[in-house]
């Protein structure tokens, strides 16, 4: 309702009525989209190519605009005449002819997008038109769905997500719909530490726009009470990059004291704040409405980005442009008025600019565009949106916005450069969009293509779990939804299928992407065939099994004649087979542990909630069942939790059982004590053995290699320092006076 009043004011002094001025902004609140037409210059030296990919697109969509050149020469021609939105043109283009004709299109139109329709992607073929300025490239097939995507790649092309900055740019425009008053704005440099204000900034304040200001002196116009809020409101959103808003009290040079709603928006440059932008509104009474002209002044002055009106009348000349137009091309609103593009820009960039005009007069619609422009030594590349004022069916005026875009341009140029190394490397990566319902993946490289037989038009737009199938591990891909749902990095290995039904195993890495504000903006996942290590790991299992088969059989035999032999004879014979008895059982002990060893350093490490005192009491149960003779304790509070890895009762049963078995007394005594730290968990394991020999406590504290003369029963001490290790966590031991020892792990 405010903008309608205030048109009924603004759009006077233009001689407009208020009902055409805010229905030309609006356009029927299509003011800040592009035109449904989209025009494609077809360039291909065989004639047929370009009627043929006219009449297929004309058959898909009724949008797409298709003109066809058999030359470089008239190409050029064509778009000098009449600029379309897209270029088309084939691989045969990018000979002797083709490589001037997109040079020379580059040196003319830098931005207008280009696209290569190729029957070969192959690197060479794609880095020497991306190199030459391509914009993307597009592979040809026979099919004819092929026509659906080429139109989805031009309007991808032509039509880019806007960032931030565009936005902010139409918020500007509708803003023209309205003007607010006794309000300004104000922008500081941090670095140069020099404010500037505008005229509206001005009046409130007190402050002369011309003169040199600073952050302390402009703080001194306010009430001294307020000063220290008003200077931390400055230094939060300096620091934090984030919007400040407060109601504070001035005290102008003329006297008196008003109060003001200030807010402080921070400007960023390669992710740091560089300025702070905002505007002040004096709050202390509502007034009138200021006359006429003052709201048109108003309008123009307080808006941040460039705007300008143009006169269509017998010539097109400039109306009125505001300061930030000025700030941004270094031209005073005094030295355009009344002149021509031709006037103000020269002859060749003025009337490219007029042709510009003259489109949107032709068309009645509003158009946008990017344009070069050379206001001093320096070109600079603009992003343009213009609309027409259109009286009784006729375009009185032309209203408009501007926006540098020179260093986007740049970034842009970067970020294609990092898009074809990311494209050409051999390592398979995907990203995904977090923000849309079910992640769906919207950038693979060719890597991927080549990994999955998947083509990047068949796999954007979906759930990377279309890789999945039948034999997928239903435990890793659990795992891996749960860290995505908490935003927590995770590898895991996935048994995968390719397009033509191959599988495959997947290393899956995926690390979620953040941007400078902590917001989740990407997904991250890099892919590793690891089918044939799998297969020779399975081999490696298979070979092992065989192994400890014939050895315990082998050694089962050996150990049947031994107790014969203890059963026929006595002395010495029978001490020998004693023997031999006892190192058969520690022989197929220990290739029980190699087994368990095996599984530890084969398996993907599990964690999850684990009752502490239930695995206690499972893992005392069973090994009181096997050492009868011991004692063994359990102090553990009720209901005592950990998140930690599922082989933990392995490990706590291996402490428990070496303290038993290697006691040394006929009646060993154990006592396992679980508790609560600030860090996570702590579980105790003391006996009244002899002390640990030095090299069992050193592959439970520091995990040393063993050495071609060791002889200790470190396969046992291996397994839970490697299950502790994988769980996070550390193992210590402390010797027990007068005799003992405690082996404490800490888990986090």
């Amino acid at each position: 309702c405010r903008a309608l009043v205030l048109l009924d004011t603004v759009s006077k002094p233009c001689g407009l009525p208020w009902e055409a001025f805010y229905d030309t902004l609006l356009i029927n609140n299509s003011w800040y989209t592009m035109a449904q037409s989209i025009r494609v210059l077809h360039v291909d030296t065989e004639p047929n190519s370009g009627d043929l990919t006219a009449a297929a697109l004309d058959r898909e969509v009724d949008y797409v605009l298709v003109e066809t050149a058999t030359s470089a020469a008239e190409g050029l021609d064509m778009i000098a005449n009449y600029p379309p939105d897209c270029v088309l043109s084939t691989r045969d283009m990018l000979g002797q002819n083709g490589t001037g004709f997109l040079q020379q299109l580059r040196n003319e139109y830098p931005e207008l997008p280009f696209i290569l329709l190729t029957t070969d992607a192959g690197a060479d073929v794609i880095n020497k038109a991306i190199s030459a300025g391509a914009t993307d490239y597009f592979r040809t097939t026979s099919g004819p769905e092929q026509y659906q995507l080429l139109v989805n790649r031009i309007e991808n092309t032509v039509q880019p997500r806007e960032s931030g900055d565009e936005l902010a740019q139409r918020e500007e425009l509708v803003e023209l719909t309205e003007a607010t008053a006794n309000t300004g704005g104000w922008e500081l440099d941090l670095e140069a530490n020099e404010l500037n204000i505008t005229a509206g900034a001005s009046r409130i304040t007190g402050l002369p726009q011309d003169a040199d200001l600073s952050l302390d002196g402009t703080i001194d116009i306010y009430h001294p009470d307020d000063r220290p809020e008003v200077r931390a409101a400055v230094d939060r959103a300096a620091r934090t990059g984030q919007q400040v808003q407060g109601t504070w009290r001035i005290q102008p040079a003329a006297g008196g004291q008003r109060v003001v709603d200030v807010t402080i928006t921070p400007a960023t440059s390669s992710g740091e704040v560089t300025a702070l932008r905002g505007t002040v509104q004096d709050v202390t009474e509502r007034r009138e409405r200021r006359k006429e002209l003052e709201q048109i002044e108003t309008l123009f002055q307080h808006t941040q980005g460039p705007l300008f009106l143009v006169d269509v009348g017998d010539e097109l000349t400039i109306k009125r442009v505001n300061w930030a137009w000025e700030d941004a091309t270094g031209i005073s609103p005094d030295s355009t008025h009344g002149k021509t593009p031709r006037e103000l820009l020269g002859k060749e960039q003025g009337s490219r600019v007029a042709q510009r005009y003259r489109e949107c007069v032709r068309r009645q619609e509003p158009i946008e565009y990017e344009e070069q422009l050379q206001f001093d030594a320096h070109p600079t590349y603009w992003k343009t949106r213009i609309a027409p004022v259109i009286i009784d069916g006729d375009v009185e005026y032309i209203a408009g916005s501007t926006r540098n875009v020179t260093e986007t341009r740049e970034r842009q140029r970067e970020l294609r450069i990092f898009k074809q190394a990311i494209d050409n490397t051999e390592v398979p990566i995907t990203l995904a969009e977090p923000s849309e319902e079910d992640n769906p993946l919207v950038f693979v490289n060719t890597a991927y293509e080549q990994l999955t037989g998947y083509l990047e038009e068949e796999a954007l737009g979906r759930n990377c779990r279309f890789l999945q199938g039948q034999n997928t591990n239903s435990e890793a891909v659990t795992a891996l939804r749960t860290a995505i749902a908490a935003e927590k990095p995770i590898t895991t290995t996935l048994r995968n299928y390719q397009k033509d039904g191959t599988e495959f195993w997947n290393r899956l890495t995926v690390t979620p992407i953040y941007d400078d504000d902590g917001t989740l903006i990407r997904y991250l996942g890099t892919q590793q065939d690891i089918t044939e290590r799998k297969e020779r790991e399975k081999h490696v299992e298979l070979l092992g099994r065989v192994l400890r088969h014939n050895l315990r059989n082998t050694l089962n035999v050996v150990r049947g004649r031994a107790e014969a032999i203890c059963a026929e004879t006595s002395g010495s014979v029978a001490t020998d087979a004693t023997r031999i008895i006892e190192v058969s059982d520690e022989l197929l002990g220990l290739t029980e542990k190699e087994q368990k060893l095996a599984d530890v350093l084969r398996g993907e490490p599990i964690q999850k909630p684990l009752d502490i005192e239930a695995v206690l009491e499972r893992v005392i149960s069973k090994t009181i069942s096997e050492y009868p003779e011991a004692t063994v304790t359990i102090e553990c509070p009720t209901g005592m939790t950990a998140r930690t890895t599922t082989d933990l009762a392995q490990a706590l049963r291996e402490l428990v059982e070496n303290a038993i078995v290697h006691n040394g007394s006929e009646s060993p005594d154990v006592c396992v004590t679980a508790a609560r730290t600030e860090t996570g968990v702590r579980i105790e394991v003391a006996d009244n053995g002899p002390r640990i020999p030095d090299m069992e406590r050193s592959i439970l504290v520091d995990g040393v290699r063993e050495e071609p003369l060791y002889h200790g029963r470190g396969l046992g001490m291996w397994v839970i320092r490697l299950i502790i290790a994988q769980a996070g966590g550390s193992v210590t031991v402390e010797q027990r006076s007068p005799t003992g020892n405690i082996v404490r792990v800490e888990l986090p």
